[in-house]
């Protein structure tokens, strides 16, 4: 009899311990079940956005935006614009024409007969850029107007830009300015006259080689000046500081060329 006892009880003491277990190993998964479900909600809310500040830069190396092209109105007033500032040249240029005439009547009274040649050659040049631009067909000037910019260079503390041809007139003031300058120091010194550029009709007219458009006018008279007045003085002291002589024409040097206008490309 208390060998049956013994044995109920030891049997239930077994069922006891096998349901306890049970309960046990599902505690385990049940609470991975859950973990994962909190997670998965967790991803499927949106992430608040980042301010400006914590988003990563764009690279370096990221390319730039393409230029937008300009609308055809902007490129007509563009045209309009630069045929407006041809007629004002060349009205002015027939005005200093006129007045170039009087110079050359007190030049002759003065006897500097070397200068009074250099002058006229001057005047000549003033004629045949007057024929020039008459002759130009307008539809070459409105496309090459419409060029979009190359160049950026300073002026007065300023910068600006310009497209090639831009460019061209800029190089062409400061060679055209050093040869009228060296012909020009170099007739002072013939006639024995005294050392000064400022007097000079060419210098005070700065529009040789000038065209009315690309650059501003004020622009191109500076940095014809720039070189009339290297020109000069290596005409009067008969000297290459500034250029030398190509086949009897003056011509400055490429690097004096260069620090005197400091073009930078834009691309």
């Amino acid at each position: 009899m208390m060998t049956r006892i013994l044995f109920a009880s030891t049997t239930m003491l077994l069922a006891s311990a096998l349901c306890a277990g049970g309960v046990a190993a599902q505690q385990p998964h049940q609470h991975g079940k859950q973990q994962r479900g909190r997670a998965h909600a967790r991803a499927a809310q949106p992430r608040p956005a980042q301010p400006a500040h914590a988003r990563p830069a764009q690279p370096a190396h990221a390319p730039a935006r393409a230029q937008r092209r300009p609308s055809s109105q902007a490129q007509q007033r563009q045209v309009e614009a630069a045929r407006r500032s041809q007629a004002a040249y060349q009205a002015a240029l027939n005005r200093e024409v006129a007045a170039e005439q009087q110079r050359a009547a007190r030049l002759r009274q003065e006897r500097r007969r070397a200068q009074y040649t250099a002058q006229q050659q001057y005047l000549a040049n003033l004629r045949a850029q007057q024929q020039r631009l008459r002759a130009e067909r307008a539809a070459v000037r409105e496309r090459r107007v419409l060029v979009p910019p190359a160049y950026r260079y300073r002026r007065a503390g300023v910068y600006r830009e310009t497209n090639t041809y831009g460019a061209q007139a800029l190089r062409r003031a400061v060679q055209l300015g050093y040869q009228q300058g060296y012909r020009a120091g170099h007739a002072d010194q013939d006639d024995r006259a005294r050392f000064d550029y400022r007097e000079n009709y060419a210098y005070q007219d700065a529009n040789y080689g000038y065209e009315g458009l690309y650059v501003p006018q004020s622009d191109y008279d500076y940095y014809f000046r720039e070189g009339f007045r290297r020109g000069y003085d290596d005409g009067f002291y008969s000297r290459d500081q500034y250029g030398t002589l190509l086949n009897g024409a003056p011509s400055i040097l490429a690097g004096v060329l260069g620090s005197i206008l400091g073009l930078i490309p834009l691309h």
